[in-house]
């Protein structure tokens, strides 16, 4: 594929720079714009979070030490506003710690400044690449499950003696089907079976949700929920409770069909959670 090719596929990709340091963050713009992406720089977290609020990104390259607002900060108030959104981290003082809270965070990557230009945009190439094959995927699964859903059988009656039928779990890897429930891991929006509208969750949300519903019609303690959740197991069962009672309470006021009679996510007092597949 030819340069002037290149940059004319870039032009949908809108990166945003964040650095306090003037001539790096102007540096980085130059470069990526050469390579044809949309590019805007901020000086500092509040005005990324500023300019996040205005417009959507597809990825931001986030300096982790800023006066201020620091990198950690940035990007959990970032996973609010635009939780899809991909973060390439640089730090000149990359650490473990550093390292474990992008993860946390859900940085895609981490590179130690100072880094070269063509490192850099090397790195933004692969990961845009590995993002557009990822939405591809998604696509194709979300097809599929369409598909699969207009396949259910509708009010079939229960024959003599035999229960009904019990609808199969599907999981993709991305898509993730309980009766009535359908996750999207990558974007973090469930679907309830007979709706047409989508709900947005947080990572946490979707990460308890999702462990629920591989294990539905399981008993899951407080202390089990909240190792998936930070994978901590030293919590005892009254701080494990604190943890993830309010993802879960958030979860049920989100998706109501978790807590309307007789409820898909079920508390069992003293004892934890279970969630109870559901026919249509």
């Amino acid at each position: 594929m030819s340069q002037s090719n290149t940059t004319t596929d870039n032009k949908h990709y809108r990166i945003l720079v964040v650095d306090d340091e003037q001539p790096i963050r102007d540096a980085l713009v130059k470069a990526l714009s050469l390579y044809g992406y949309d590019v805007l720089g901020a000086a500092s977290g509040a005005e990324a979070l500023l300019l996040m609020n205005r417009m959507p990104f597809t990825l931001m390259i986030l300096d982790m030490q800023m006066p201020g607002m620091d990198g950690i900060t940035v990007m959990r108030k970032t996973r609010e506003i635009q939780p899809h959104l991909l973060i390439l981290v640089l730090t000149a003082h990359a650490s473990l710690d550093n390292a474990i809270a992008a993860v946390k965070s859900q940085a895609v990557d981490f590179l130690q400044k100072p880094v070269s230009t063509q490192v850099l945009c090397e790195t933004v190439k692969n990961l845009l690449a590995r993002h557009a094959e990822r939405a591809h995927r998604n696509m194709l699964a979300e097809a599929i499950t369409n598909v699969v859903n207009s396949m259910r059988p509708q009010n079939v009656p229960a024959a003599k003696g035999k229960p009904l039928p019990v609808y199969p779990t599907i999981d993709d890897g991305e898509i993730l089907y309980v009766p009535p429930i359908s996750l999207d891991r990558m974007r973090k929006q469930v679907v309830v079976d007979n709706t047409e509208t989508s709900v947005s969750i947080s990572d946490g949300e979707a990460t308890l949700l999702a462990y629920l519903m591989e294990n539905a019609n399981q008993l899951l303690s407080a202390r089990q929920l909240a190792f998936r959740l930070i994978g901590d197991g030293s919590l005892t069962e009254g701080e494990a409770q604190r943890l993830v009672r309010p993802y879960l309470s958030r979860l049920r006021s989100k998706i109501p069909i978790l807590k309307t009679a007789p409820p898909v996510l079920r508390t069992v007092r003293r004892r934890g959670y279970m969630y109870i597949p559901k026919k249509s």
